[in-house]
């Protein structure tokens, strides 16, 4: 339980951009090699752009978020993706259900469309 919340804040200091550059070259390999760590991570930044949607994110995790993962248009995309689910559905079920929404969401649909959104 530790070890997991060491690395989801490991992942999480990552897409915000708050590791050094030695410590996200390991980080970057460690995604190559393990397709576990590779998923977990995927599931996070979902959830994090999930918070960056929900306006969830503290003033300078806002910042970093948007200077560092929402310079492409891939995430742009994402974040579309996100806003337009929340549109879609019944928001007050998903914010209270933040974790089941964006866990569904990282592994069934981020795995499902994945392809589609890099592709565009």
């Amino acid at each position: 339980m530790v070890q997991n919340l060491a690395q989801e804040n490991l992942i999480r200091s990552y897409f915000l951009g708050e590791l050094s550059q030695n410590e996200q070259d390991e980080f970057e390999k460690r995604l190559l090699a393990d397709p576990e760590f590779l998923q977990t991570s995927r599931v996070i930044e979902w959830e994090l752009l999930d918070d960056y949607v929900l306006e969830a994110l503290s003033g300078s995790d806002r910042v970093n978020l948007e200077s560092r993962l929402l310079m492409s248009a891939q995430q742009q995309r994402k974040v579309q993706l996100i806003r337009l689910l929340r549109l879609k559905s019944n928001a007050s079920v998903f914010i209270k259900k933040r974790s089941l929404f964006t866990r569904y969401l990282g592994r069934i649909l981020f795995t499902r469309y994945l392809g589609r959104i890099e592709a565009a």
